[in-house]
């Protein structure tokens, strides 16, 4: 200036400033538009990612290596039939076993023949009593059986209890009853009161209690009666009635009397007259 010539720096400060990654340069404290880095680092950066084929994974950036394992922990758990695994903290979808147990396992079951259950579940063998306790009741003619707790259906013992019984009867010729039931003998009388009673010619028979049809004894009284009647020419009556024997004197009293002409008679209470001049 004015033929004086002095010299200066054109740029007196440079800075460079990141923010992520977008870049902005400031000279001479003024700033120039932020430059977005992201071509340039993605167009230069070299990323390989590698396993080993255990459990480490390579990361090598821009020749730069680090290692990590894939998995840090791995978790299963079993609710029911259900298997959840967990990797890293990330539960999977719940797995249904139920198939696998079934498609897996060998189950046999087998009875000794008499009263052992033998079960054989993938491998694991187990025994139990086929029957734990047996019962019957008998209620009138009807058995019933219990198995286990469990009734059977009730069985009517009527036909084998007719068909096995054995019923003989017998009458000793006197007064003894005889019953031979299955072997087991019981005896009592067959009568053990006899009573008659007689109502005017009736008979009424009664045995045990029981009373019969009366009898009109009126028949039997006149087949069987002997009567016999006699005058002894005096004045006795005799009569013998059944072999028993009564008298008595023909005539009682015997009166006469006249009047007039008529004669008036009277022998034992009974009176005739007589006219003496007919």
């Amino acid at each position: 200036v004015n033929g004086i010539t002095e010299a200066a720096p054109a740029v007196n400060t440079v800075g460079n400033a990141i923010t992520d990654a977008t870049l902005t340069t400031t000279v001479n404290g003024v700033s120039g538009t932020a430059l977005d880095l992201t071509p340039a680092i993605a167009s230069g950066t070299v990323n390989a990612l590698a396993n080993d084929g255990t459990n480490t994974i390579t990361s090598t950036v821009n020749g730069k290596v680090a290692t990590a394992p894939a998995v840090n922990t791995v978790g299963n758990a079993i609710t029911n039939a259900t298997l959840t695994t967990t990797v890293n903290g990330v539960s999977g979808t719940a797995l249904d076993l139920t198939p696998a147990i079934a498609s897996g396992t060998v189950n046999a079951l087998a009875n000794d023949g008499t009263n052992t259950i033998t079960s054989t579940v993938n491998g694991k063998v187990a025994t139990a009593p086929a029957v734990n306790t047996v019962g019957n009741t008998i209620t009138d003619a009807t058995l019933t059986t219990t198995v286990n707790g469990v009734s059977g259906t009730a069985l009517d013992l009527t036909p084998a209890i007719a068909s096995g019984t054995v019923n003989a009867l017998a009458n000793d010729g006197a007064n003894t009853i005889t019953s031979t039931v299955n072997g087991k003998v019981a005896t009592a009388p067959a009568v053990n009161t006899v009573g008659n009673a007689i109502t005017d010619a009736t008979l009424t028979t009664t045995v045990n209690g029981v009373s019969g049809t009366a009898l009109d004894l009126t028949p039997a009284i006149a087949s069987g009666t002997v009567n016999a009647l006699a005058n002894d020419g005096t004045n006795t009556i005799t009569s013998t009635v059944n072999g028993k024997v009564a008298t008595a004197p023909a005539v009682n009293t015997n009166t006469l009397a006249l009047t007039g002409t008529v004669l008036n008679g009277s022998v034992n209470g009974v009176s005739s007259t007589v006219d003496l001049q007919s």
